[in-house]
């Protein structure tokens, strides 16, 4: 699955990348590198719930996974803070 999400990530900056040498005025430019941010900041959330939530299934009994509603991924001390 990590290598999947890798491959994922790099064709995506590759089509970007791609973008952003065919952007003919600087608005367009700026379009694309907000873009560009937007889906890293979405992997990088992704990421972190994704993670988090694996080390918090190992964590728990069997019995309390059905506890676990949902997520919110804010910026904490030196990375993301997962609060469940």
């Amino acid at each position: 699955m990590k290598l999947l999400g890798a491959v994922l990530m790099a064709v995506v900056l590759a089509f970007a990348a791609q973008s952003l040498a065919h952007a003919r005025t600087p608005n367009e430019t700026a379009l694309i590198e907000r873009a560009i941010a937007r889906g890293k900041l979405i992997h990088d959330l992704d990421q972190a719930a994704w993670r988090s939530t694996d080390l918090l299934l190992k964590a728990l009994p069997k019995a309390r996974h059905g506890e676990i509603r949902g997520w919110v991924v804010e910026p904490g001390e030196g990375g993301w803070a997962v609060l469940y």
